[in-house]
């Protein structure tokens, strides 16, 4: 011990003689003449850090703490030293500095002075120095002007307009916020159909399968559901669409050169295997047997098959159960998320999907049912959300009408701002083609402005808000949209006067004469106002909106602009005559679909005759359909997998595909061995596929392994109730 006391004395002795011969060091260059001044750094005043931070400090006063003479090695007393040299340093740099006369100035103003000053002469040296980096940013800020005003900004304007934050698609979150958590949560709770109570392993089993499965954006997963932890869903898949597909769609729609469709997005397509097209026939199959038990039979098979998931949701909407067929069109969307590519995003608002394609249809309708889902709970936030997601999938078309229910949505939302943008920013407006949504056609958008216009100003004025706004912009849209304040005087939302009742009069000779030379324009418009006012007349009936005052104050402002049925006319002719109303238009196809789709009975009964309503899984087929189930949908499918089968059904007696046969064959209706061989190897092909759990739709391999686990569970249960009963 005493050997290495000793040694460890022998080295502090030898630190504390080369800590003295530092100091000396250090008094000696203190006594060298002063070095010019360092060039102040031009960016120190932008926010430095490391040593430059420490001067500052010491500068404003803080002094430096003064080092102990402990044992430590001979590195930390080398830097104890540089930061005493620093110190030190900066006491005499302060000194000087207080032998000059104070200004009269406070220190901060001298001090923000000049640090603009330093940061202003670093700019010019950096412009004396690097021209060329100048130039080449003045380069990049005009190009970046010029793009704002070329067709490009279409994607950005419409990624504004449409681009959704996934946390506002949570309709639970909404809930909680209008009745509370504790009530939201014990609702939740409930059964829903066909679950029965978990308890025990099984409910542990869910929760784990449930928490394994992959997140979702459009909808998430229920433990109630069956398992569905495959990366996608099986047999469909998405891909992008090329040049060539993009100039067909163009032609088809017969748009004007001036449309680029790759300034709008991505578009992208769903494609079905062999495997997803056998149970896609399946499915036509128990759809035409009538028969909703064949569906469910079908979904106890395939529990994530799309379009028999919206099928079902549809016969329990029509039974009246909402909350089951709202659970169904949930899982749809989370089954058909499951295909989505890599590169696809349905919130980004710059991605969309061809709608002429018949294995793209689904989506649609699995959101707008899932829309009037969300409204039915009072969920407008959530709904409009969605809504949005809908547009964003075809905003040039928008082949569900989207837009025909978000000018409602949005107001109830409180999104004003969006309204307002839609109407004054859509990049599709004054195109002059019947085949693009231009929302000055929309009298939804233009009455829901005028809406939108009072209630932000009320939010931020409160009741003293001035009307001249929101007059200005509800005259707007009587002028082009005379039918909606008819349709409110009949729902006595509003009274006029017989002086105020002449001039909406005079502003309606406008329909009248679309009805006498532009009869398919007319209908048009009357469908329209029926289909704004089905959804909007609540708004009009809150006690807020001065809505009597508005209307009032427009048709004064009608009648001192000296508007005449003369005129009316006039201008109506002009626009035909312009080209901008065409006598031979078509009627427009989103708009007959919202109706159907709807169901708004007072805007069908102006729908032309040649609009009638098709499959329940595909209402109003687009005339520009490139695809649907027909012979070459299901074409290179074995066994007389096509159209044509359904003489083969009848044939057997079974109209519900493999499920159907199977309950022929169990009740004997059909015996296997007088099968014709080709549909006796399909047969046996797809009960194959079956057990292996490797059928679309089905996820069977994850379903059966949980069902032979808790058939486990069950066996092991009873041995243990025999033994204690033996005991």
């Amino acid at each position: 011990m005493s050997n290495a006391r000793r040694l460890r004395q022998q080295k502090e002795l030898e630190a504390l003689q080369a800590n003295e011969h530092e100091h000396e060091q250090v008094h000696e260059e203190s006594k060298q003449p002063q070095q010019p001044p360092k060039v102040v750094n031009p960016f120190a005043a932008l926010g430095g850090g490391g040593e430059d931070e420490e001067d500052e400090e010491d500068e404003s006063g803080t002094p430096a703490p003064a080092s102990s003479h402990t044992t430590h090695t001979s590195s930390s007393n080398k830097k104890k030293k540089k930061k005493k040299s620093k110190a030190d340093v900066n006491v005499a740099e302060g000194e000087r500095l207080q032998s000059k006369p104070r200004s009269t100035q406070p220190h901060t103003t001298q001090k923000h002075k000049k640090g603009m000053n330093e940061i202003d002469e670093a700019l010019r040296e950096l412009n004396i120095k690097y021209p060329h980096e100048q130039t080449q940013a003045q380069t990049q800020s005009q190009a970046q002007s010029h793009q704002a005003n070329t067709p490009h900004s279409t994607l950005s304007t419409l990624r504004t307009l449409l681009s959704v934050d996934p946390k506002h698609l949570d309709a639970s979150a909404e809930m909680k916020k209008m009745f509370g958590s504790k009530v939201v949560s014990s609702a939740t709770t409930m059964n829903s159909y066909g679950q029965g109570r978990a308890r025990g392993r099984q409910a542990r089993m869910q929760q784990m399968v449930h928490k394994a499965t992959p997140r979702s954006n459009l909808s998430q997963h229920k433990p109630t559901w069956p398992p569905a932890t495959s990366a996608k869903l099986d047999g469909m898949t998405m891909r992008q669409l090329s040049a060539d597909e993009l100039r067909e769609w163009q032609e088809r729609h017969a748009l004007p050169p001036t449309i680029n469709l790759q300034n709008s997005g991505s578009w992208w397509t769903f494609e079905h295997d062999a495997a997803y097209r056998s149970v896609q026939h399946q499915f036509l199959d128990a759809t035409g047997s009538f028969d909703p038990n064949t569906l469910m039979a079908l979904l106890q098979v395939y529990p994530y098959h799309v379009d028999t998931l919206n099928q079902v949701s549809e016969v329990f909407r029509m039974q009246g159960d909402n909350g089951t067929a709202g659970d169904f069109t949930e899982r749809m969307l989370f089954a058909i998320e499951r295909g989505f590519a890599m590169g696809f995003s349905a919130l980004s608002g710059g991605c969309r999907v061809d709608f002429d394609r018949v294995e793209n249809r689904a989506l649609w309708l699995g959101l707008s049912r899932l829309i009037t889902h969300l409204r039915m709970k009072g969920c407008w936030r959530t709904a409009y959300e969605y809504g949005k997601v809908m547009l964003a999938l075809d905003p040039l078309t928008d082949p569900h009408g989207a837009l025909l229910q978000l000018d409602f949505l949005a107001v109830k939302a409180g999104q004003y701002d969006w309204l307002l943008g839609v109407a004054g920013e859509w990049p599709y407006n004054h195109t002059h083609s019947v085949h693009l949504t231009d929302t000055t056609f929309l009298p939804g958008i233009a009455y829901a402005r005028a809406l939108a216009t009072y209630y932000k100003g009320r939010s931020v004025h409160g009741k003293h808000v001035s009307l001249d706004a929101t007059v200005k912009y509800f005259l707007q849209a009587v002028l082009a949209h005379p039918l909606v304040l008819s349709l409110l005087l009949e729902h006595n939302l509003v009274r006029v006067s017989a002086e105020r009742g002449e001039v909406l009069k005079n502003v309606l000779v406008v329909e009248k004469h679309y009805e006498k030379y532009a009869p398919i324009h007319a209908r048009r418009n009357e469908a329209l106002a029926r289909i704004y006012c089905a959804h909007s007349l609540p708004l009009y009936r809150d006690p807020a909106l001065p809505v009597q005052a508005i209307v009032d104050h427009t048709l004064d402002a009608l009648r001192a602009d000296g508007v005449s049925e003369r005129g009316q006319i006039d201008l109506a002719q002009r626009q035909m005559d312009s080209g901008v109303i065409s006598p031979s238009e078509t009627f427009p196809e989103n708009v007959a679909r919202h109706a159907i789709i709807n169901n708004i009975t007072d805007a069908k009964a102006f729908l032309p005759e040649t609009f009638s309503e098709g499959d329940a899984f595909d209402p109003v087929a687009p005339s520009t359909s490139s695809s649907g189930y027909d012979a070459g949908y299901f074409a290179g499918m074995r066994g007389g997998r096509q159209m044509g089968a359904h003489s083969q059904s009848q044939q057997h007696s079974h109209t519900g595909g493999i499920v159907s046969l199977i309950e022929s064959l169990l009740r004997g209706d059909i015996n296997l061995g007088q099968m014709d061989p080709d549909t006796r190897v399909a047969f046996e092909e797809q009960v194959n596929q079956l057990q292996e759990g490797g059928m679309p739709g089905g996820f069977g391999g994850d379903w059966e392994s949980e069902e032979e686990e808790g058939d486990g569970d069950g066996e092991s249960d009873e041995r243990d109730e025999r033994d204690e009963h033996d005991q």
